[in-house]
């Protein structure tokens, strides 16, 4: 019983380290930017990438234990390719939405201090609460659930290299160590989505024009993970 409790626990563990990869941090932060970033859209975006996430992972690793199957060689490198993939179009989406939206920059010069310049957007109204529009649009938006699946299926192989020697080919107690994992890892993103928004909120409230600049920042940091993750 204790090795059983204490087998679990590791799960749990390892799902909240899995969730603080930087590919999965990034992918729901840049997702959230659609509309105000705010904690609600966060902690949407969270649960809904964490939905995706425990699903492709329960069914790819049930159906590898329940049935006996092997995953092909190539799976592994072919959904990180993916992954990076995401990442980059991910990332390009917001950037091009950011300046399609009418984001503009600023040239100021004061004195003798050296020219700097600003963002600007349309909408710099709000005080970080989630409108009615605004829920309908995360309610309508399924793109983190299906990156959740991606994000899934990419971590499905490493976890099962594992889990044959842990559970002793026990399928019962290799389903709950996943569902624990995959419970862990959900917990997490909230948290970070949560965190996360209390301080995009206190920096929106404090730096009013910080929000194009904030949008634009992501969409960058998206594309060059994903450029790293595909050539790495």
């Amino acid at each position: 019983m204790q090795e059983t409790l204490l087998l679990l626990a590791m799960g749990g563990v390892n799902g909240l380290i899995h969730a603080l990869d930087a590919d999965h941090v990034v992918a729901v932060t840049t997702l959230a930017t659609r509309g105000r970033l705010n904690r609600a859209r966060l902690l949407a975006t969270s649960l809904h990438w964490a939905l995706g996430h425990g699903l492709s992972l329960s069914l790819i690793c049930s159906a590898v234990l329940l049935f006996g199957l092997t995953l092909p060689p190539w799976f592994a490198g072919t959904m990180e390719l993916a992954v990076g993939t995401i990442l980059v179009l991910v990332g390009l989406t917001v950037l091009y939405r950011c300046f399609r939206s009418g984001f503009r920059y600023s040239v100021h010069r004061h004195g003798g201090v050296p020219g700097h310049f600003h963002l600007h957007g349309d909408n710099h109204s709000g005080d970080g609460l989630c409108s009615r529009q605004t829920r309908e649009d995360i309610g309508r938006d399924h793109r983190p659930v299906l990156i959740g699946l991606v994000h899934g299926a990419a971590g499905s192989a490493p976890l099962l290299a594992v889990l044959p020697l842990m559970v002793q080919q026990r399928f019962g107690l290799a389903l709950t160590f996943i569902l624990v994992f995959s419970s862990s890892v959900a917990l997490m993103m909230c948290i970070c989505g949560g965190l996360l928004g209390g301080i995009v909120v206190r920096l929106q409230a404090r730096f009013v024009n910080i929000a194009p600049g904030m949008q634009v920042f992501l969409g960058l940091l998206s594309a060059a993970l994903g450029c790293f993750w595909i050539f790495s």
